[in-house]
């Protein structure tokens, strides 16, 4: 089994715009190197959480709520974009 497909197993909605992993899955494994464990989690933020026909990866928000890691896409620079746009 490789990092990805262990988390991937241990994943979990937040909501609709948010996932994460219960803290254990990154510190209580000692079979992964913990970098792979972040990379790994980053691809799939990025390939769970990207809108579709998206041309960029926008920037992770990444933190730590309820014992929980969670990663959601940092729309904030998007939003204030579109609004002096408007």
């Amino acid at each position: 089994m490789k990092a990805r497909e262990y988390l991937e197993k241990h994943l979990r909605w937040i909501s609709n715009d948010s996932i994460g992993w219960e803290r254990l899955a990154f510190t209580e494994v000692t079979v992964f190197e913990p970098v792979s464990l972040v990379d790994a989690a980053v691809d799939i933020a990025w390939d769970r959480l990207m809108p579709p026909g998206a041309l960029e990866r926008p920037a992770l928000d990444v933190f730590s709520r309820d014992g929980m890691i969670v990663f959601r896409l940092c729309m904030e620079p998007l939003t204030r974009a579109l609004a002096k746009a408007a």
